[in-house]
């Protein structure tokens, strides 16, 4: 993404902290049992959060469902975010 990261990293989540105050997560939500279901729990995970799509997103990538979030808020970012996600998966 263009700038140096420290990562504190578990089995499901990965949080990465940018210059400044910036940074932000990466969260592994589940497996589905098919590429639909994983569609079908990002749909109902967003309809749960509101507030989440204010600072990030939930998708997929087949039966992988994923959150992120920046801070502070940038949606180019997280757009970038997405797509390397969907790439490494």
């Amino acid at each position: 993404m263009g700038y140096s990261v420290t990562t504190q990293s578990t089995d499901l989540y990965c949080t990465y902290l940018g210059v400044g105050n910036s940074g932000g997560q990466f969260r592994y939500v589940g497996i589905s049992e098919t590429a639909a279901a994983a569609q079908a729990m990002v749909k109902r995970l967003k309809s749960l959060s509101a507030s989440h799509t204010q600072r990030g997103l939930v998708d997929s990538k087949g039966n992988v469902v994923f959150s992120i979030t920046a801070f502070p808020m940038d949606k180019a970012k997280l757009e970038a975010l997405r797509a390397e996600v969907r790439r490494n998966l």
